[in-house]
């Protein structure tokens, strides 16, 4: 059983893996469509085939959420936030769509973990022979929706972030906003 509660709107993922949502949202948090901004009652959102959500994060506008497979799906209004992968240049969405990760990245401050290594003064190249990190084919194990960026947990250990341009999400740069999770 998983519960997700955001401003005015709940998701709840019972012990068989359905997944209910129930509240209203004008930012399509619901997932539920374009057509249902409201739901007073638990109405069942539904991924194809047998993918089921494991855990949902609900932050102000958007929410993102993680499947038994290892997939990150997000909705809700992107105004800092992920640009989901079908969806190119969108700023919202009423159901859930598939999170795009980078096939390569390759910066040294490409995960929060490096990163703060990295700060600290406390990392070791000796046996770095690359800082490549291929996300296409890890899997997520956790995915967290804030204010306005998003951090994904993957099995390897990586942390990738993405959103509003700041510090806070631990990639250095803070030029602009970072669109897909790196």
């Amino acid at each position: 059983v998983n519960l997700a509660l955001g401003a005015s709107c709940t998701h709840a993922i019972t012990s068989s893996g359905r997944w209910f949502a129930f509240g209203s949202s004008n930012d399509g948090l619901l997932g539920l469509g374009s057509t249902t901004s409201t739901s007073p009652t638990p109405t069942e959102v539904k991924l194809d085939g047998s993918e089921t959500i494991q855990t949902i994060s609900i932050g102000e506008k958007h929410a993102v959420a993680v499947s038994n497979q290892g997939r990150a799906y997000t909705w809700g209004r992107f105004e800092h936030g992920i640009s989901p992968a079908s969806e190119g240049a969108r700023t919202s969405l009423s159901s859930p769509q598939t999170v795009k990760f980078t096939d390569v990245v390759t910066s040294k401050t490409s995960t929060l973990e490096k990163a703060i290594i990295r700060h600290i003064g406390q990392e070791d190249t000796s046996n770095d022979t690359s800082s490549n990190h291929d996300a296409s084919n890890d899997g997520v194990v956790c995915a967290h929706a804030g204010r306005d960026l998003s951090v994904f947990v993957m099995e390897s250990g990586s942390v990738l972030t993405c959103g509003k341009k700041s510090g806070r999400l631990g990639q250095g740069d803070v030029s602009m906003d970072v669109h897909s999770p790196r």
